[in-house]
């Protein structure tokens, strides 16, 4: 399923180092998005991963997805009107807000690049995402990472809105604030846990531990490539 900001093209090259980095303890991902990097991370050997994000409805799909739900075959662009105004424990209303729309942006218009199923194309990615995660234990909740108080010794993976970029929309996402985030990213690394930040720049304090360039879906001509880093706060 695509997601804006999504690391499907990268996640596997990413896992390696974070699971390096988390010393063989559990993961938490509190900005699980797509699951390109958890499904990733449970590929390539970890025990256990906490999996969160903001997004309400995001969520209820994951735990749907997670106990057998799967979507209807057939969906169209009536469908993805009418979801908005589902309640966000129902699963389809992610599935179709996210997985068919355009570039994976929650309530973005409907997906009408070429002639692509999105619909189709967002269930079998999920498919063979669930089907990775399976290797490792899991659990999904919906928690804010800016409300979450610090628990020490827990690894932390975060993935989240880039300085500077179009931010996540979706119930319960709140406005996003990336002094704020920092500030609270140290107060884990304070507690004693790891934290690994993906962004494309970040503040002196964050060390640079991997970077890698890639082609950016909303960049065009040179500032199509971009490169992502991963920072590390914390012992």
């Amino acid at each position: 399923m695509r997601y804006l900001g999504g690391k499907e093209r990268i996640a596997a090259h990413m896992a390696p180092l974070i699971l390096a980095e988390a010393k063989g303890r559990p993961i938490w991902e509190p900005f699980c998005g797509g699951l390109s990097v958890s499904a990733a991370l449970a590929r390539a050997g970890a025990g256990r991963l906490y999996l969160s994000d903001a997004n309400r409805a995001l969520i209820s799909l994951y735990q749907a997805w997670d106990l057998g739900w799967r979507p209807p075959v057939v969906l169209g662009e009536a469908d993805h009107a009418a979801a908005k105004g589902l309640p966000d424990s129902d699963p389809i209303k992610a599935f179709l807000l996210v997985g068919c729309s355009f570039v994976g942006q929650y309530g973005s218009g409907w997906a009408r690049e070429g002639r692509r199923d999105f619909a189709r194309g967002a269930a079998n990615s999920l498919d063979r995402k669930f089907q990775g995660l399976a290797r490792a234990a899991h659990d999904f909740a919906a928690l804010d990472f800016m409300a979450e108080a610090p628990e020490g010794g827990l690894p932390v993976y975060c993935d989240p809105p880039y300085a500077g970029t179009t931010g996540y929309r979706g119930p319960g996402v709140p406005a996003w604030d990336p002094a704020a985030f920092w500030a609270r990213a140290r107060e884990w690394a304070a507690a004693g846990s790891t934290v690994l930040v993906s962004e494309y720049q970040a503040p002196p304090d964050a060390t640079c531990i991997w970077a890698r360039e890639r082609d950016h879906p909303m960049g065009r001509g040179l500032d199509r490539r971009r490169v992502e880093r991963i920072y590390r706060l914390g012992p």
